[in-house]
């Protein structure tokens, strides 16, 4: 059921569809080791199940760093097995739970792909969009004019028509992580992203009532049109495999598959971009236990001695790294971001939260960073080491290599 794929830093173990990643998951032992996402990410993308969460970065990033691959279209896919039209259309009768308390109804699509073209079909967009049936053939969600999706139905709207949009569920297990959840530029085909990063192309098919392809390892597959004055999506078909397989997520308190299926890739474009734009970054991470709310920069400890960069305060490093990351997808509903140098392991929260407490001054290692486009400030925590300080311990070194404990000998014993 597996094959072959290659990443940036070697081969890893594809897995197809939604029914191999279970099946390994429970060959692994990780199928309900729910306190070990992490390990469910990592055997998602192909990787070991005790892979470092660093490994995980480093792998989605290299793909951005090479051509992309396109997909390539098949004839036909398992999800045709069943293709309900016209009167026979019913969500209602699809797995679609209340995944919130608070939740406005029932959620499709927590973690599948929303699949929409530009009119001129330039670009093809795939991303994540939580949707909530209305009755048997209606489903209704945000289209944010930030978001990629709405941008597209956007030009749907300028023109008069209804966008074509499809909705693939249970698809292969890397594709939410390294399609629906990257926040790659805008006019960036995901497809062919996961197509670099597995060395060849995502397969697709046909949808039946609308100009779009799918993934076609997916379990169910959704075809509409939306309407171009409302985020409001009229089901034309649905296609399901016999037994399929829906899945979902919930942004429960973390740490949750949520928080990784955002700031795994969320990470991974940051990291592209910033090395990209010649900062000295050696690693990017979202600690899920922020809730996805933290992001934190490593930074080589040598920086301060590069050629482009000797004589930068640190401040004004941090300054520069903050107004770079805020500026992309990547930071636009970021709030918190956290610089450190590469003596602190980033994914490792203990570590982490020392930096942030013993090199973060509460005077002056706070900047506020507006975002022009929403109005509201973003903060960026300098925890660098202090500039007179440079070369001081780092988290490693605070402590001896290992501890020795020995007990003390009772009250009752001693003379």
């Amino acid at each position: 059921m597996c094959e072959p794929g290659a990443t940036g830093g070697g081969m890893v173990r594809r897995l197809p569809d939604m029914r191999s990643y279970i099946e390994e998951l429970d060959r692994l032992g990780e199928l309900c080791r729910v306190d070990r996402p992490l390990a469910r990410a990592a055997v998602a993308l192909g990787l070991p199940p005790d892979s470092h969460g660093g490994a995980l970065v480093a792998a989605i990033a290299a793909a951005l760093d090479r051509d992309p691959i396109p997909p390539v279209p098949v004839p036909k896919a398992p999800f045709q097995q069943n293709i309900r039209l016209g009167g026979d259309i019913d969500l209602t009768a699809l797995p679609a739970p209340i995944v919130r308390c608070r939740d406005g109804g029932r959620s499709l699509n927590t973690y599948g792909l929303t699949i929409v073209r530009t009119p001129d079909g330039g670009w093809t967009d795939w991303s994540i969009d939580g949707m909530l049936p209305r009755g048997r053939n209606q489903l209704t969600g945000t289209f944010g004019a930030d978001q990629h999706l709405g941008m597209i139905h956007r030009e749907w709207r300028e023109l008069g028509d209804p966008m074509p949009l499809a909705i693939a569920l249970g698809v292969e297990p890397a594709l939410p992580l390294l399609a629906g959840g990257l926040p790659a530029p805008a006019g960036i085909d995901e497809a062919e992203i996961a197509g670099a990063y597995f060395g060849t192309g995502i397969e697709i098919v046909a949808c039946r009532t609308v100009d779009l392809q799918v993934p076609a390892s997916a379990e169910i597959v959704i075809e509409g049109l939306v309407d171009p004055a409302a985020p409001l999506l009229t089901v034309t078909a649905i296609a399901h495999r016999d037994n399929a397989i829906a899945t979902t997520v919930a942004a429960l308190p973390p740490c949750e598959g949520d928080h990784l299926g955002w700031g795994i890739p969320h990470a991974a474009q940051t990291l592209h971009d910033l090395t990209g734009a010649g900062f000295p970054v050696t690693g990017v991470w979202v600690p899920p236990e922020s809730g996805a709310h933290w992001m934190a920069v490593g930074l080589d400890t040598r920086w301060r001695s590069g050629p482009r960069w000797r004589g930068t305060p640190a401040r004004r490093m941090c300054e520069h790294i903050g107004r770079a990351v805020f500026a992309t997808k990547s930071g636009m509903d970021l709030p918190k971001l956290l610089v450190v140098e590469d003596d602190i392991d980033i994914t490792d929260l203990r570590e982490l939260v020392w930096a942030f407490a013993t090199r973060c001054h509460p005077a002056h290692g706070n900047l506020h960073v507006g975002d022009e486009r929403r109005a509201a400030a973003r903060i960026v925590h300098n925890c660098l080491r202090p500039d007179s300080a440079w070369g001081s311990d780092g988290f490693a070194d605070r402590w001896p290599s290992h501890r020795v404990v020995q007990d003390h000998p009772r009250s009752a014993d001693r003379p």
